[in-house]
């Protein structure tokens, strides 16, 4: 029985000597390729020592001598990744030298400033008023393509407060407004010049401005359409 234990005890030792091994590449493999991808030729140098490691394992008779090697190759693992990781990131030809561009941004103190995660001041709010126009809808009829057309639209501050237009922006480039950036007095006008340039469309065409005052509600939209022509080709 107690030959048997021994026999038992020796096998499991084998087993263990024998696979120590693959679980110390697998084990490096895991860990060197989730900082860096293994190249062909750091694959092809682990699995050489693997196979040396084999061959060493049948070639000694001493159990001590197996346990040498492990430890042995171990080791040269251990150094081929210290090398691979902090020697080759110094050369231009390595795989870590992705990572130089920010080292050298840090030494040549080229970094860019973070962005704030301090939010900005939201602005004052300007109190209310209102504005009338004497129309809010154009109809340009029957236009040309590569035509510019005009349109003022006239406004009256009928509120107790400053008017103050924000922005004024067309809902494409076609449609280009321009606005007074000026406060408009209680009582007083304005206008709001929109120019309409058709380029190649052609058909029923429907264009808007949004207009962001200190009104409520806040936008105001104007409306514009044409029937645009196709012009033949010269």
């Amino acid at each position: 029985g107690s030959i048997g234990a021994f026999d038992i005890s020796e096998s499991l030792k084998k087993i263990l000597l024998f696979i120590t091994p693959f679980i110390a590449f697998g084990v490096v493999i895991a860990v060197n390729a989730f900082s860096n991808p293994l190249t062909f030729s750091e694959i092809g140098i682990f699995s050489l020592l693997i196979v040396i490691q084999i061959i060493g394992f049948y070639l000694a008779k001493d159990n001590a001598l197996k346990i040498m090697a492990i430890f042995s190759l171990l080791g040269v693992i251990a150094i081929t990744m210290m090398v691979n990781t902090y020697f080759l990131a110094n050369n231009d030809g390595g795989r870590s030298a992705v990572n130089k561009p920010l080292s050298n941004a840090v030494a040549n103190n080229d970094l860019s400033t973070p962005p704030s995660t301090t939010p900005e001041p939201a602005k004052p709010q300007l109190p209310a008023t209102t504005m009338n126009f004497n129309e809010m809808d154009h109809d340009f009829g029957t236009i040309d393509q590569d035509t510019e057309n005009k349109k003022v639209f006239t406004f009256t501050n009928t509120g107790d407060n400053p008017l103050v237009i924000e922005n004024a922006k067309g809902s494409c480039g076609c449609t280009v407004p321009s606005y007074p950036k000026n406060p408009i007095p209680p009582g007083g006008t304005g206008e709001i010049e929109v120019v309409y340039k058709p380029g190649k469309q052609k058909g029923a065409q429907n264009k808007t401005v949004t207009i962001t005052a200190n009104t409520e509600p806040t936008t105001t939209i104007l409306k514009i359409k044409a029937d645009v022509k196709e012009v033949p080709a010269s």
